[in-house]
Order: structure tokens, then sequence, then C-alpha cells
């Protein structure tokens, strides 16, 4: 199958060697000269931060605008999986042919990347995997194809559903991240001009029903005639990713928060609900990781980028059971600064969990219209 659409892989888990250290690449000398403090103070209303210690707001910053999330989203996904597992409702060792996965993938480089990892571990085998582990997979690699089949397994109204039990009222709808992509990229080959217009006019609504119907195309089609007859398209065709980047699913960091908390509080294993939450979300972190469970006694991070957008959530539990939460959305960015960023969010949100001098600067320099 030809190229179909980019990939922007997600940001990955930080290497912790002994201490907590990230991504120390270029980091600017004075807090006030950092990027992210930029972007913050120059684009207030595309941008949040937010710092929470022991369940108290240490920092915060234009927590209640909702902004488009990428594959943070895929945080909910998992926690839906976990409750249907405790609910006895999915098994989590039930084998299932990656060819049921491949239904879903459009030109999936986190994907390949997954089934790289899945040989070498060696629980991936006659192209047969654990469902535990395509689940994983959505957190651990952000694979948008996994994520997809557990929308079509889990159900797209179950996971919505989740957001309204949980009272998440500016949490938009989750849908799912392959299909946006092609509808976000012409797929019907219309005049470029004309497709940017509709794309500005569609609402909401009309979107998510639009991916629902391209997701169904590509479930109910095993042998992938759908997916082949779509046109190839130009992959650096940035009008196009910006449209994808703006119409993801929209929440706050307000509302991430409340989602982070539910994960790093820890709950009864009722069902077996903190175990599969762990695998989700923890013990890959450590197994990478050597050397950190000498500080931490929990940690769980995921990454959104689509090359305009840069978001990041995190919460640790020190060995003294000191619980740090960290959430920062970055919309609207140019592709140079993008990349920049890319580098520095990770040193950035980990100092602002575990460095608590880093949060009182970065409070400062932070100081003025928001």
């Amino acid at each position: 199958m030809q190229r179909l659409l980019p990939y922007y892989s997600l940001l990955s888990i930080v290497f912790l060697i002994g201490c907590i250290q990230a991504f120390v690449v270029g980091v600017p000398k004075t807090i006030k000269s950092h990027p992210v403090i930029n972007h913050l103070l120059t684009q207030p209303d595309q941008s949040a931060l937010m710092v929470i210690k022991n369940d108290s707001i240490v920092l915060e910053r234009n927590i209640d605008t909702a902004l488009p999330l990428a594959s943070i989203s895929k945080i909910v996904i998992a926690i839906v999986y976990a409750e249907s597992v405790a609910a006895r409702s999915l098994d989590p060792e039930q084998l299932i042919d990656i060819s049921a996965l491949e239904r879903f993938n459009i030109d999936d480089e986190n994907y390949a990347n997954w089934k790289d990892l899945g040989e070498e571990e060696g629980w991936l085998k006659d192209q047969k995997v654990a469902l535990k582990y395509i689940a994983q997979g959505t957190v651990r690699l952000s694979v948008s194809t996994n994520a997809d089949f557990l929308i079509d397994l889990v159900g797209i109204d179950t996971i919505n559903q989740w957001l309204e039990n949980h009272n998440l009222q500016q949490h938009g709808l989750i849908f799912p991240f392959n299909a946006s992509a092609i509808l976000s990229y012409n797929s019907h080959q219309l005049d470029q001009k004309t497709f940017i217009e509709q794309m500005a006019q569609m609402t909401d609504e009309v979107y998510y029903q639009k991916t629902l119907a391209i997701q169904q195309k590509l479930s109910a089609d095993p042998k992938g005639s759908y997916k082949q007859s779509l046109p190839q398209k130009n992959a650096s065709n940035k009008k196009y990713l910006k449209i994808w980047s703006d119409h993801f699913t929209k929440a706050t960091a307000q509302d991430y928060a409340y989602i982070l908390k539910l994960l790093s509080q820890r709950q009864s294993d009722e069902g077996g609900i903190q175990t599969q939450l762990d695998f989700l979300f923890e013990d890959w972190t450590f197994q990478e990781n050597p050397g950190i469970d000498q500080q931490l006694d929990h940690l769980a991070y995921k990454g959104g980028s689509t090359g305009y957008l840069l978001n990041t959530v995190l919460y640790t539990t020190d060995k003294q059971g000191n619980r740090s939460i960290v959430i920062a959305f970055l919309n609207d960015l140019k592709p140079r600064k993008h990349q920049l960023m890319g580098k520095l969010i990770s040193d950035f949100v980990f100092k602002l969990a575990m460095d608590q001098t880093f949060v009182t600067d970065t409070k400062e320099a932070l100081k003025g219209p928001h």
C-alpha cells in the first residue's frame, strides 16, 4: 500500500537512569528564556499548565480552556479497557490475530515499531498477540492502530459514556485516530480551497460522525479494499496536517488533572482493576528504565504531538509518598518551535514534578496577564 498519510510519532517516555533526568538538549540558560515559558506567555489562550502536589494546585495557567489533545485521549481509552477487564467483559489473555488490527492500520509507524517490540520481547508469536499487549501499546508506544482496534472492540459509546459518568463536561467526544486522519487529508480529493473551506465550517458533531463512518468502513473491510481505494496524498501538506491537529478531541488541563488523580491515587484491586492499570501505565516504564524504582514508587507519562501541538501529562509518587501531577498543553506551534520544544518538554515537566525550586521559578516567570 502506498504511503497515504504522514505519521507524527508521539513523545516517548524519557529515559531515567538512577535519578530523575530527561532529555537535556540545549536547555535554556535561564528560566525566562525557556521556549515553553515563552509560549505560555505569548500564547496564553493556546496553552495551559498545571502542577499539583499532594492534591493541592501549586501552579495553574489557563486550566479551563479546552485545547486539542492529540493522543492524550488514549489515556481514557486505556482506562475504559481496564475497567472492562475488571468487569469480566473482556479477557486480557485472549489471543488476537494481527489481521484484526491491520484493518485499522494507515501507515502507522508506531504500529510497526510495536510489532517489532513484540517479536523482540516474545509476546507476539505466530501473528497472534494477547489483548493486554494491544491495550498496553496504546499507551506505551501510542499506537493509533491499537487505539482504533480498542474503540471498535469496547465501543465508542462506552468510551464516551465514561466521560459523562465522570462529569467531564468540557471533554469533547473521543473518536478514531486513523479515520480522522483520512477525513482531514481530503480523501475525496476536492479542490484544496473548497476542502479547506468545508472543513473550517464543519461542526464538531459532523466531524465526529464522519470519522465514525470511516471507522466503520475500515472495520468491515478485512481485505483492505477501502484503504486501497484511498488516493495517495502528499505527506508534506501542512494545511491538511493543521486541519487534523485543530480538529482533535479537546479537553482542559482541569479535565486531565481529574483523570490523572484517578490513576495516581491508586484503587482497590477489586476485579484486578489496579493490576490492569499498572500493566498499561507503569510496569513497562520501570522495566525500560532500571534504577528509577530507587527514586519513585509510581510513574506514568503520556505525550501527544501532531507537528502543531505538543501535550504532556505526568504523575509521580516518590519514596516518601509525595504525589505530583504535571499537565502541559501547547497548541498552535510553528514547525520550528515545535521541533525545539519537543527536545525540551520532557525535562521541563519532570523538573516541575521533582524540583520545588523549579516550580517556584516557573511560577515567577509566568507572572503577568493570563
